[in-house]
C-alpha cells in the first residue's frame, strides 16, 4: 500500500471550516456598528431634508419683503409672507410639521427675525432657521 504524503498546497477541511467560524464571529461584532451607522444615515437625511426646505421657504420671505402681510398688531405673519405649510411629506414618506415665529414688529425699511422650525411626526425637532429680513421701504 502507498502512503499518501500530506500536501502543503492547500486547506485541510477543518482549517476551512474553523476560519468560517472566526469570519462569522467578526461579522456578528460589526453588525450593530453597521446597523447605527445606517440609521445615522437616515436620521441625517431628515434633517437635511427640513434644512432645505426651511431655507427655501426663508428666501420666499426675503424675495416678497412685504409689511402688508401683517396681523392686526403689526407682527409679520410669516405663513402669508412665505407660504409656509403646516405640514408636508417629504421625498421618503414621512410627515414633517412646519412652524414659523415671527414676534417682531414689521415696519417698511426694517429689519425683520423670523425662526422656523420642522418637526417629524413623532415631535422630534429636525431642524430650526432663525433669519433676518430686510422689508421693504
Amino acid at each position: 500500500m502507498k502512503e499518501r504524503s500530506a500536501d502543503p498546497a492547500g486547506f485541510s477541511l477543518i482549517e476551512v471550516i474553523v476560519a468560517m467560524f472566526i469570519l462569522g464571529i467578526i461579522a456578528v461584532a460589526l453588525l450593530p456598528a453597521l446597523w447605527q451607522g445606517l440609521r445615522f444615515s437616515v436620521e441625517q437625511s431628515d434633517v437635511a431634508t427640513a434644512t432645505r426646505h426651511l431655507n427655501s421657504l426663508v428666501e420666499q420671505a426675503r424675495k416678497s419683503q412685504d409689511c402688508a402681510a401683517t396681523d392686526e398688531n403689526g407682527l409679520l405673519t410669516f405663513p402669508a409672507t412665505a407660504s409656509v405649510p403646516s405640514t408636508y411629506t417629504d421625498p421618503r414618506g414621512h410627515l414633517v410639521t412646519t412652524t414659523a415665529q415671527a414676534g417682531y414688529a414689521c415696519s417698511p425699511g426694517a429689519i425683520t427675525y423670523v425662526k422656523l422650525s420642522a418637526t417629524d411626526a413623532g415631535g422630534k425637532l429636525l431642524a430650526t432657521v432663525t433669519a433676518k429680513i430686510l422689508m421693504k421701504p
